[in-house]
């Protein structure tokens, strides 16, 4: 396996996943088009909100005590008010709530004057803002289930550094399908990773392009760089700037990997791995930390898709069916790109415990 793009094109008028719409089913094909439409908008709204945010004055404190934005906000109304409309009896998951908004009258104002333009008026009375964020609480409903973190890395997004929007799609409780929109990926304008069960996982750029200019396409894979055992000390390491970097020094040494790790927030080190551009990646949860499926869903796809694996510390598929939490057993994701050096990792993460 490569991380050679396989395809590619390149037109004024070309759109991302048009190459592959052709070959899903009549459910698959118009959710695919509607999530890189609505993820390539989110992109842009907060793209363009981060200036602001970095500045300071755009952000509030959750009751965990972490921090959520005006984009965090503005991301989510515009995204799922979007797709409920075009998908209305399918289900939502995702990581804000209106609550934490509703008590901040000028953060409120300041939101909805923003996703009043992004919407074009579609959302444009405070009681329409606070629905559309709060459709997050719609949970499974049918055979389709959403899954949205709105801004994945809100720390890099804070920091002027990366962040992504990820959606992802459950087909009773298994994901399908995963975009990635990453602004601040690969050049200033950005780039998209998007996958679809059975049909692979693609990168498309610029994301952040204007309208006229040319969109570039090619399908991904992982990177055969470290897969035979002989090769995993070559094994370059994904990993986020406040993940544990003491344990995940000690997982890189028994492998007798020396490469340097590439730092970055947010699930586009799940896009860097798909595209063969890092090998692995290490999650370790702290304390009594319960992961979020919105973290990982739409990652898991465009991993799996690309050749990689993605298990839970024992190497166990995770399951996306419980609700917004993973099972309460998984205090740790590991994703690879496969072959030997998926066991070699995990047997590596265990001789540390």
């Amino acid at each position: 396996r490569g991380c050679r793009g396989t395809r590619c094109a390149a037109a004024a008028s070309f759109r991302p996943g048009a190459l592959i719409e052709d070959s899903l089913d009549t459910s698959l094909a118009p959710r695919l088009r509607a999530a890189i439409s609505v993820v390539t908008e989110a992109g842009k709204l907060t793209k363009s909100l981060q200036a602001r945010v970095v500045a300071g004055g755009l952000d509030a404190q959750k009751a965990d005590d972490s921090v959520v934005t005006v984009g965090d906000f503005a991301a989510q109304a515009l995204v799922l008010s979007r797709l409920a409309l075009e998908f209305p009896d399918d289900g939502f998951i995702a990581e804000e709530a209106s609550e934490g908004l509703r008590s901040q009258p000028e953060l409120l104002a300041e939101v909805l004057k923003i996703v009043t333009s992004a919407s074009d008026g579609a959302v444009a009375s405070e009681q329409e803002l606070c629905a559309a964020i709060d459709l997050a609480a719609k949970g499974s409903v049918g055979q389709f289930t959403w899954v949205l973190d709105p801004i994945d890395g809100t720390r890099g997004f804070k920091n002027g550094e990366q962040y992504c929007i990820g959606l992802g799609l459950l087909d009773r409780g298994s994901p399908v399908l995963g975009v990635l929109g990453c602004p601040n990926d690969h050049s200033e304008h950005g780039r998209l990773f998007f996958a679809v069960r059975g049909a692979g996982a693609h990168a498309a750029t610029p994301l952040l392009a204007e309208e006229g200019v040319d969109f570039k396409e090619s399908r991904i894979q992982v990177s055969s760089r470290a897969s035979a055992s002989e090769n995993i000390p070559h094994a370059i390491l994904l990993e986020g700037p406040f993940t544990d970097h003491a344990r995940n020094n000690r997982v890189q040494k028994a492998l007798g990997s020396t490469a340097t790790p590439l730092r970055l927030d947010s699930m586009v080190k799940y896009g860097r791995l798909a595209a063969g551009e890092g090998d692995l990646i290490l999650r370790l949860c702290k304390g009594g930390y319960r992961e979020h499926i919105w973290d990982h869903a739409a990652g898991a796809v465009i991993v799996e898709e690309a050749g990689g694996c993605i298990t839970d510390q024992n190497g166990k598929p995770l399951d996306f069916s419980l609700g917004k939490d993973l099972s309460e057993g998984v205090r740790g994701i590991l994703a690879s790109s496969g072959g030997d050096l998926h066991p070699a990792a995990l047997e590596a993460l265990h001789s540390l415990d």
